[in-house]
């Protein structure tokens, strides 16, 4: 995609930026060398965490896109209540009433944590370029947040969460 391309230039820079080390170690420069090699391997080390947002968000996207399987549960569950209040079930068809509603629910939030994880996968730029969260993703980034204890054992967006705070520091998490 256009944004892991966009990271191939920050890998192209690393590229050059070894260079400029094995160059300044032979000049014998060591504390700028020093530098500069740290400078790298934060660089690697955040190219590698921004590729990983990127993987984990597709993952989560296609995942949560099976709730369809769901949906159709709930159809099912629909003509189940028919059928019990039909027989005049009335306390075992507002049971079932009520799951409905809860997987509904669930559904819709999880149709929009899919919609945030495109957001920030798509704006993973900005958040390269920002040291502190940019305001027009922070709802995105929030709720994927708030979502990833309440999700079924989605562990990319345990990923994320992780990422998210490595990013912005334990505090943003909380």
């Amino acid at each position: 995609s256009s944004r892991l391309l966009l990271l191939g230039k920050k890998t192209n820079s690393i590229k050059v930026q070894r260079s400029e080390i094995a160059n300044l170690m032979r000049d014998e420069k060591n504390e700028s060398a020093r530098i500069k090699v740290e400078q790298v391997m934060r660089d690697e080390y955040y190219i590698e965490a921004m590729e990983l947002v990127v993987l984990f968000c597709d993952l989560v996207s296609s995942r949560l896109l099976l709730l369809g399987k769901k949906t159709n549960s709930i159809k099912v569950q629909r003509s189940e209540i028919a059928n019990l209040m039909r027989d005049e079930k009335n306390e075992s068809a507002r049971i079932k009433v009520e799951q409905v509603m809860r997987d509904e629910y669930y559904i819709e939030a999880m149709e929009l944590v899919v919609l945030f994880c495109d957001l920030v996968s798509s704006r993973l730029l900005l958040l390269n370029e920002s040291r502190s969260c940019p305001p027009d993703l922070k709802e995105s980034l929030s709720t994927i947040v708030w979502a990833c204890p309440r999700t079924d054992g989605v562990s990319e967006l345990i990923a994320i969460r992780k990422q998210i705070m490595l990013k912005y520091g334990q505090q943003w998490i909380e």
